[in-house]
């Protein structure tokens, strides 16, 4: 063993020699992360001994992990010529990165790494429990310029911003509570506390909440561009665009205006939203929902219990509502297809569409009407989950209302339940109204 009075330099020097026993590979360590001069000559050797690597094929290395430690370790020292040490220093220090810290995990210890960057670990308070992207998407947290993906079970950090990915949907608990929140397709928040509260700010989208009753004096607060609601435990839709929408479905919810010049109580039952009017106001609203009077797999003999939709059989959906009088006008609507196991298929994957046709149609003519698409969805969902369609408020009205769906070519076929399976399409219609 070298003798105490050998400077971290030293140890520099010899592990590039010879072996070190593991008392001098933590004493280098520990000066490496203490040393930024050395931690640059460190690097600036073992690129040129990751460059000799890939030239002297006959280099035989190995790796030794110590303590979750990678270390690159040549069994024999090559001395470099000035000619090629001049080369190699002429390199970008983003291929020394991408070289010596990510090509087949040749990298130094997380504690050295951790040592060279700004990242401030903070704590968590939140955990994903569910997530669904389509294929290629992701989803992102976005933690003062420091990324990871998130994944179900992933836990949400203090000041973690999150970016979601068209028709992707997310939802999270906070931890050591049932509060629960959820965000749908294109939405972006940011997640904080501020002295144990708890903070959301909606930049754009849509979010649900179910809040268990809060600490006193400590209420959950959220935040868009120009509103703030105040929530002490209650279930409440918040949805950010030009504008701010509140929906209470139960208990009551403060919503103010961020200038606090506007202050509103909005209780169950009632929405408010946001306006350049000097008088917020809430109003009533009820929610109308339908199952459908009759539905029918196309060109297929009736299966009563699903409705099947395969392009290569040209299997497609019919489904014709009675939504009756509505009683006033629509906020959003969104038809729920469950997707159920048939024999071998647990699921179906593609590009799924809505189309609306006449209230006229029938199973007989219905391919020859008029088709306006409403709404698609693509990617891939597994027995048990469901399809959400959103409809806009010009794709429904008062009576019968006819849609088709359809699975483009190349799809994967889709069985969902029937009005006679074991979880029935659901048309649900939200609307301005009386109680």
């Amino acid at each position: 063993m070298k003798s105490s009075n050998n400077n971290a330099h030293d140890l520099l020097s010899d592990y590039f020699l010879r072996e070190l026993d593991d008392q001098e590979l933590e004493q280098l360590q520990e000066a490496l992360k203490s040393d930024e001069v050395l931690r640059e000559e460190f690097a600036n050797i073992a690129r040129d001994e990751w460059l000799l690597h890939h030239i002297h094929s006959d280099m035989d290395q190995q790796y030794v992990r110590e303590s979750k430690t990678v270390i690159i370790k040549p069994k024999r020292r090559v001395f470099l010529s000035p000619a090629f040490v001049a080369i190699a220093a002429s390199l970008s220090v983003a291929f020394l990165l991408f070289a010596l810290f990510v090509n087949q995990e040749k990298q130094l210890t997380r504690n050295v790494v951790a040592s060279t960057t700004t990242a401030v670990e903070q704590a968590s308070i939140a955990v994903i429990s569910s997530i669904f992207t389509l294929p290629g998407d992701s989803v992102v947290a976005n933690n003062n310029g420091h990324l990871r993906n998130l994944e179900a079970h992933s836990e949400l950090i203090e000041g973690d911003t999150i970016t979601l990915p068209k028709s992707a949907r997310l939802e999270f608990s906070y931890l050591g509570e049932t509060t629960t929140v959820g965000l749908r397709n294109k939405s972006q928040f940011t997640v904080s506390t501020v002295n144990g509260a708890k903070n959301i700010y909606l930049e754009y989208g849509e979010l649900t909440a179910d809040v268990a009753k809060q600490s006193e004096g400590k209420p959950m607060r959220l935040t868009t561009v120009d509103a703030e609601a105040v929530v002490l435990g209650t279930r409440f839709e918040l949805q950010a665009k030009d504008y701010t929408r509140l929906v209470v479905l139960s208990g009551q919810v403060g919503f103010n205006s961020l200038d606090a010049q506007q202050q509103l109580k909005v209780n169950a039952g009632f929405l408010a939203k946001s306006t350049q009017s000097s008088d917020w106001k809430t109003q009533a609203f009820i929610v109308q929902e339908e199952e459908p009077i009759y539905n029918h797999t196309l060109n297929k003999k009736k299966v009563d219990e699903f409705i099947a939709i395969d392009p290569e059989r040209n299997y497609i959906g019919f489904l014709r509502f009675d939504c009756k009088e509505l009683a006033g006008p629509i906020l959003e609507a969104r038809l729920r297809l469950h997707v159920e196991r048939y024999v071998n298929d647990f699921g179906g994957r593609g590009t799924i569409r809505l189309f609306r046709v006449s209230p006229k149609s029938t199973i007989h003519d219905v391919l020859e009407s008029e088709m306006v698409e409403v709404d698609s969805h693509h990617g891939r969902l597994g027995a048990g989950m469901d399809l959400e369609f959103d409809l806009s408020s010009e794709s429904i009205q008062s009576g019968i209302n006819t849609y088709v769906v359809k699975l483009d070519k190349g799809g994967d076929d889709f069985w969902f339940s029937s009005n006679k399976g074991n979880t029935p399409p659901r048309l649900t219609i939200k609307l301005e109204g009386a109680h």
